[in-house]
């Protein structure tokens, strides 16, 4: 799965766009662009995103910002980037299954996303 083309699709089907403004990529802005973006639609986006990607977002651990850029909603859902689930690098051989390598700075960036949420989350 592409995380990113996943997150541009909800975008784009909760707030109807249906590809006005142009193509939606990593840097395009969301809140304070997109007149669509009010927020009952921001509601219905986090909502829609937790479906989608079968998580929940307590409202005291997001703001504005997390809705600034669709990269930026990327990051904040602790989204992996990938090629997708059916990319398998370049043409240059054959892949076996499982071997498709993944950068370091990835995972330990979700590492410490990982271990920032647990953090927030104990309770003393």
């Amino acid at each position: 799965m592409d995380v990113q083309k996943e997150v541009v699709a909800v975008v784009d089907r909760v707030l109807d766009l249906r590809g006005r403004g142009g193509p939606l990529n990593a840097s395009s802005r969301l809140l304070g662009h997109v007149p669509e973006l009010d927020s009952m639609a921001v509601a219905t986006l986090i909502t829609s995103l937790e479906e989608r990607f079968g998580f929940t977002i307590a409202d005291d651990e997001i703001d504005g910002s997390a809705f600034q850029t669709i990269g930026t909603l990327v990051e904040f859902f602790g989204l992996v980037p990938s090629g997708g689930s059916d990319w398998h690098g370049s043409s240059d051989g054959p892949r076996v299954l499982g071997a498709m390598r993944v950068p370091l700075a990835w995972l330990e960036q979700q590492d410490a996303r990982a271990a920032a949420r647990r953090a927030a989350h104990v309770i003393a």
